[in-house]
């Protein structure tokens, strides 16, 4: 006999995206933060990049998502294949401080990433990286004391 495990934090209503898994008391839905966590971003991340979440609600989702884990990888999945003009995706240059591991999350989500490294510009001047990036039409993502910016075109 297996026991349904309760999740507090966890809720869906119809006239929220269509009853899909959401965080009581916000719209934020549970596949929005699993998308977050599957690209490396750990609780304490979360709970920083969303202050309207507590730590606990956050835990929550996760147990939630370990739990119904088909079932949100999917919603993941169906959000991320949602028709999307090939023009309109996101076209990125890393800036060499970027870890190279999110980099890989981004280009196995279909982000069209360029990075320094490969470009073999690493150590270039800021300014230098931006002529780069707008050169090749990309959006330029950097990081700065713990926060990632993003130059767009």
């Amino acid at each position: 006999m297996s026991t349904k495990v309760v999740h507090p934090y966890i809720t869906s209503r119809e006239d929220i995206d269509s009853g899909k898994p959401i965080i009581a008391g916000t719209r934020t839905r549970v596949s929005n933060m699993i998308a977050y966590y599957k690209l490396g971003f750990s609780p304490e991340e979360l709970a920083r990049e969303f202050p309207h979440l507590r730590l606990a609600q956050i835990h929550d989702v996760l147990s939630y998502y370990y739990e119904n884990q088909e079932e949100i990888d999917r919603e993941i999945d169906e959000d991320s294949e949602e028709k999307i003009n090939p023009d309109m995706r996101l076209k990125l240059y890393l800036d060499e401080d970027v870890p190279l591991v999110f980099a890989q999350a981004l280009l196995n989500r279909g982000v069209d990433v360029v990075t320094t490294q490969q470009t073999g510009n690493d150590g270039q001047s800021d300014t230098k990286q931006l002529i780069i990036c707008c050169n090749r039409k990309k959006n330029n993502f950097y990081p700065q004391q713990k926060r990632l910016y993003l130059v767009a075109q």
